[in-house]
């Protein structure tokens, strides 16, 4: 509160005629402050421009409000942590070309660099040329690398085409993304060479007719189909079944080599591979079952970037697929080697995109 005479005094000097800044500079040299001056001259009628003015009370508030807000910004850092690092996803496909009506099997691999777990989710999306098929989604929580296998069923009526995969990994408010093709074709059914009609009276032939597959979905035991009846005979050694068997000592490290299973047998043989594409070879063969033998090979394959490695596969499914990966890379040499027609096709035709200047479709 101005003092009454401080105000009665630049009202005086007023009526006098002096000046209003005169005054001002008259009171701030006798010791008044700045904004108290101010203050008299305008309680005294004069007028003078507002001055932003804190008190000390204001300025408490205000230092007490920083140190409030700094508070919530360090609790907030506190409880949520510093932002994960970036993760990667890729895709990749176990075949190439699949008919309408059956499934294709999508390996989404997503790495952490920084092995603090992480949860994201994942979202794969199957598209051809009519629209979308199919969205698969899954909950993750991982703090390394981990292998998602997605499995999609194409429809029986199913266009043939191009069909494109995408998988999208979501994490905080960050996402990555992947994308790879296949092609689903029709297959055809090939006629055997000289067959004849079954007449109707033959019953005793038509009982000893052998079943579309004797397969029992069992790796040690060879089917076979004998008088119409499917025989299946155990495959002694068979390596992969988790038990050293005679003849198994060298040769198949997954049952005889204590504690090394398929899994670190591959990651061995892709480790070596840049180096010692041969050797690595070998370790892939020493696994024994043909399933993870030709997986093996097909990471080796693609590691060396040597594509003679393929023809060491056995699967012409998974021959096929590891060659035309070469074609993707601009390699269409292997398109002659391409045994399914409908995958040899699709070779030449990324073969003639690339000298026509057309770009190849997206690949992982």
């Amino acid at each position: 509160m101005v003092q009454e005479s401080l105000v009665e005094y630049c009202r005086q000097l007023l009526s006098q005629g002096y000046d209003v800044d005169v005054i001002r500079t008259t009171l701030i040299n006798a010791g008044y402050s700045k904004f108290d001056a101010n203050d008299a001259l305008r309680s005294a009628g004069a007028s003078v421009p507002s001055s932003f003015h804190l008190s000390g009370k204001t300025l408490l508030f205000i230092f007490g409000g920083l140190i409030g807000l700094a508070l919530i910004v360090w609790l907030v850092l506190l409880f949520t942590g510093p932002e994960p690092a970036p993760l990667s996803v890729s895709s990749s496909l176990i075949v190439s070309t699949v008919g309408p009506g059956e499934e294709v099997v999508v390996n989404v691999d997503v790495s952490n660099p920084d092995n603090r777990k992480v949860s994201a989710a994942l979202e794969v999306q199957v598209s051809g040329p009519s629209g979308l098929i199919d969205i698969k989604s899954e909950a993750l929580s991982l703090d390394s690398s981990r292998r998602v296998p997605v499995r999609v069923s194409i429809p029986g009526d199913a266009q043939s085409g191009l069909y494109s995969v995408e998988a999208v990994l979501t994490y905080g408010s960050l996402s990555v993304r992947s994308s790879s093709s296949f092609e689903v074709a029709q297959k055809s059914v090939e006629t055997p060479v000289g067959t004849v009609d079954v007449p109707v009276e033959s019953a005793e032939s038509v009982s000893l007719a052998c079943p579309a597959s004797c397969d029992d979905l069992q790796f040690c035991t060879k089917d076979v189909c004998i008088g119409g009846q499917c025989v299946h005979e155990p495959i002694v050694p068979c390596c992969g079944n988790g038990v050293c068997e005679a003849g198994e000592e060298g040769s198949c490290l997954v049952d005889c080599a204590p504690q090394t299973n398929p899994q670190s047998v591959i990651d061995s043989a892709i480790a070596m591979a840049s180096s010692n594409s041969q050797g690595a070879v070998q370790k892939c063969l020493s696994l024994g079952q043909q399933f993870y033998v030709d997986s093996c090979l097909s990471d080796v394959a693609s590691t060396a970037n040597d594509k003679f490695v393929c023809n060491q596969i056995l699967s012409k499914e998974s021959r096929d697929s590891c060659l035309i990966s070469f074609a993707h890379k601009g390699d269409f040499s292997v398109c002659a080697e391409i045994q399914d027609v409908y995958l040899r096709t699709s070779c030449d035709s990324l073969k003639n995109w690339n000298s026509a200047g057309v770009p190849s479709p997206p690949q992982n």
